[in-house]
C-alpha cells in the first residue's frame, strides 16, 4: 500500500491538520492524478503541438485547509508555490522523503466535495473528502537521492 503524500502551500496562513513531527501544518493527500502529454499525429507519430499539462488533482479528507482553498478558488488567489512530498520506507524501516513535485504560480481551479454514500457499509471507514484541482505556470519534479530533477516553465524561452 502506498504511503500518503503531504501537501504544503507557501502561504503561511494555509495550514493543514497534519501533526506528524516534521510535517506539521501540511495536508495529507490520499490520492493524486496528473498528466502531461504532447499531441501527436496518429498516423505518423510526429508531434502535432506543444506539451500540455493537465490539472494537478488531489484528494484529501476535509481539514482546516479546506476553507482557505475554497477562498482561493472563489477569489482567484494565486499561490507562489505548492509542494507535494512523497515518502517511502527505506531498508532500515524509516520513512524518508524520496520525491517531490513543486508547482509555482498556482491557482486553485476547482474544489469538489466528495462525501461517500453513508449507507454503503463498504465505505463506512471513508472520511468526508474533498478534491482540489490546481493549474500552474511552472513545475519541478525532483528525485531527492542525487537531486535529479526536471523543470518545465512555459513562460521561459525554449
Amino acid at each position: 500500500m502506498p504511503t500518503p503524500i503531504y501537501m504544503s502551500i507557501n502561504d503561511g496562513s494555509v495550514q493543514g491538520s497534519v501533526d506528524i513531527a516534521g510535517r506539521e501544518g501540511t495536508v495529507e493527500i490520499i490520492e493524486m492524478d496528473h498528466n502531461v502529454h504532447i499531441p501527436t499525429d496518429i498516423h505518423s507519430g510526429r508531434s502535432s503541438g506543444v506539451r500540455q499539462h493537465g490539472r494537478m488533482t488531489v484528494r484529501a479528507a476535509i481539514d482546516k485547509a479546506t476553507p482557505y482553498l475554497y477562498k482561493a478558488v472563489t477569489e482567484g488567489e494565486t499561490y507562489d508555490t505548492v509542494k507535494f512530498s512523497f515518502f517511502q520506507i527505506d531498508d532500515t524501516g524509516t520513512e524518508v522523503e524520496y520525491y517531490t513535485i513543486l508547482i509555482e504560480r498556482v491557482k486553485v481551479a476547482e474544489v469538489k466535495l466528495d462525501v461517500p454514500n453513508v449507507k454503503n457499509v463498504e465505505k463506512e471507514h471513508y472520511p468526508h473528502m474533498v478534491e482540489y484541482s490546481f493549474v500552474y505556470g511552472k513545475i519541478t519534479w525532483t528525485w531527492n537521492d542525487g537531486t535529479l530533477e526536471h523543470t518545465d516553465d512555459w513562460v521561459a524561452a525554449r
